[in-house]
Order: C-alpha cells, then sequence, then structure tokens
C-alpha cells in the first residue's frame, strides 16, 4: 500500500470560536487531490476536525511528500479518509 507524507496549512476553529492558523502532518493512504476531505479525530479537540484541500503546493516535486493549502468545513460527506489522533501531528 502505498503512502504519501502530507503537511496542511490550514485555519480551525478552537474551543472560543476563534480561526487558529495550524499545520497538520500525517501519513495517508490515497494520492491527495484538491477537494478531497480528511477527518483528523483529535483528542485535544473538542470536535473532529475536518479539513477540505484547497490547493497542493509544488505537487512536481516529489508525489511521496505533499504541501498542501486547507480550509475546515463542517460537512462531513464523501471523506476521503479519517485520521487517528495517535497518527498526526499539529502544529
Amino acid at each position: 500500500m502505498k503512502q504519501y507524507t502530507v503537511t496542511i496549512n490550514c485555519e480551525f476553529l478552537n474551543e472560543a470560536g476563534i480561526l487558529v492558523g495550524h499545520t497538520l502532518k500525517t501519513i495517508v493512504h490515497t494520492l491527495p487531490r484538491v477537494a478531497d476531505k480528511y477527518m483528523f479525530m483529535a483528542n485535544q479537540h473538542f470536535k473532529p476536525i475536518v479539513i477540505r484541500i484547497m490547493s497542493i503546493v509544488d505537487p512536481e516535486t516529489d508525489l511521496q511528500v505533499l504541501i498542501c493549502n486547507g480550509e475546515e468545513v463542517d460537512d462531513v460527506d464523501d471523506i476521503t479518509e479519517v485520521i487517528d489522533h495517535s497518527a498526526f501531528v499539529v502544529d
């Protein structure tokens, strides 16, 4: 099974309702594409974080390592992959 290291630059709401910039780093098993949605099951966050990929930065450099820009969405339909709290890092 292929694996892709993905870094997603995004903002999502904190418990106080304030948008805060974050970087999510994880490994996924399908090649990320624009409009894909990933659900991050964060145990330190008050709800699952759903991020939609808005753009892929420099997709030609190395298809195994991707940097993406994303945005938090409320829509949980058609989730590409669910990522457990132990399988990602939030910076």
